[in-house]
């Protein structure tokens, strides 16, 4: 199977064409695609969340959670977006865990030293608020 394939370019083509089919996966590919978040290539990880998103992995809830706590803001984003497009709202507490931190968190080394596709305080607070905003909707 290409998601375990040893070239990221294959893992990352795979996650990409799953995330194409906008449906449900099979358990195992569901499994896979959840071990690609810790894959050393940023694209095939993106491309994994993606994937989980256009099924509505309700599975992937707890382990994106978890990831969200361990990236940088630029994956945080992305992780973000997901969970409020996946919908479940087993997401909402880190959510708001991450809109209550924001008056330290904006002032912090993690964010005077992003860099590169990093999004700006005021972007990622949007992002977070955008989030929590689709939950009341649902």
């Amino acid at each position: 199977m290409f998601l375990k394939h040893k070239s990221s370019r294959a893992r990352n083509f795979a996650a990409s064409a799953l995330s194409e089919l906008r449906g449900p996966q099979s358990q195992a590919e569901t499994d896979t695609l959840l071990s690609l978040l810790e894959d050393s290539d940023k694209m095939v990880q993106l491309s994994a969340i993606e994937a989980l998103k256009h099924a509505k992995s309700y599975r992937a809830i707890d382990t994106l959670i978890d990831k969200l706590h361990r990236s940088k803001p630029g994956m945080q984003v992305y992780i973000i977006r997901t969970l409020a497009d996946i919908g479940d709202r087993r997401a909402l507490p880190a959510l708001k865990e991450l809109q209550s931190s924001f008056p330290a968190q904006l002032d912090s080394k993690r964010y005077a030293s992003a860099r590169g596709d990093d999004p700006s305080p005021a972007d990622f607070k949007s992002s977070v608020d955008e989030a929590i905003r689709r939950f009341g909707q649902q």
